[in-house]
């Protein structure tokens, strides 16, 4: 006969220092917050001089112009995207009337002293990544699976993630890349970035602090809301436990359907995704510190 033993609550203990001590195995050897792009439009084209000083001040990406009017704006008549600018080429920028930033990519490069702690740390934002209002939008990976995205590229913000390129900051190549994605004029104001100024005085800790989290599951409460939802029997507090074979082991039929659940769908993210309306599963959620992970200080 089934029956309900608090006992687990060691199960559950030993799942949530296994998770914290995999996030503060995380140890990148530096930690560079930048913009890496950045584009705006203009209602006059500027002049070719102009333009090659712009292309100087900007990183290896370089500059990218066109002469077309926006689809959204006709008196908009020039975009350009600068990769990796530097203050000076923003600063330049922000006196000119009636320019428009609509589009920018926040960045964040963790460096690691060799290929197995930086493959760690990008498993680990994999796993453990949830982004807030996700509900709809996937995940997409790209490159074999070393690049991961939390949503289309339509959508007006996505995290991309990606471990096998070199750090745009400094060229080590065992970096982890996070990019924040924001797209559009609407999606910039409600980060709070509604010109270039706003862009060249981000706290970029703080920006982080609010869209690095990073959320474990309890097996157990996964495990415990699944059974009450697939069987319609109303809510229970203590977890599901019999025993079984001539030893009597007990067997946790609610940790073992968590963890069934958890791998089959191999990420926190993709677990909210898949049972966010069927039931609270927001209640199975364990924060994770990434606090180590966050810059200390930022300078273009």
């Amino acid at each position: 006969m089934p029956l309900f033993d608090r006992g687990v609550a060691s199960h559950v203990q030993i799942q949530m220092l296994d998770f914290s001590s995999r996030a503060e195995g995380i140890s990148p050897c530096g930690i560079y917050a930048f913009v890496d792009k950045a584009q705006v439009w203009l209602k006059q084209p500027l002049s070719h001089e102009r333009l090659k000083w712009l292309k100087r001040q900007c990183g290896p990406g370089g500059l990218h112009k066109k002469r077309e009017r926006a689809w959204f704006d006709c008196t908009l008549m020039q975009r350009l995207q600068l990769n990796q600018p530097s203050l000076e080429a923003l600063q330049s920028l922000c006196s000119i009337d009636g320019l428009l930033l609509n589009y920018v990519e926040i960045s964040l490069d963790w460096v690691f002293d060799h290929e197995g702690a930086r493959n760690g740390a990008y498993d680990f934002m994999c796993q453990y990544h949830v982004k807030k209002y996700h509900r709809g939008q996937g995940i997409r990976w790209e490159g074999g699976g070393v690049t991961r995205y939390t949503g289309p590229r339509k959508a007006p913000n996505v995290l991309a993630v990606y471990r096998d390129r070199p750090s745009k900051v400094t060229g080590e190549v065992n970096c982890v890349h996070l990019d924040w994605r924001i797209k559009g004029a609407v999606a910039l104001r409600r980060a709070g970035i509604t010109s270039l100024t706003d862009l060249i005085e981000l706290d970029h800790r703080q920006f982080w602090n609010g869209r690095l989290l990073l959320r474990a599951l309890s097996l157990r409460d996964l495990g415990r809301m699944y059974h009450v939802h697939v069987t319609g029997k109303g809510r229970r507090r203590g977890a599901w436990v019999f025993f079984s074979g001539r030893m009597g082991f007990p067997y946790h039929a609610d940790l073992r359907a968590g963890a069934a659940i958890l791998r089959a769908l191999n990420s926190t993210q993709a677990v909210l995704d898949c049972y966010i309306g069927k039931f609270n599963v927001n209640r199975c959620l364990r924060n994770v510190s990434g606090e180590h992970l966050l810059p200390q200080d930022f300078s273009l």
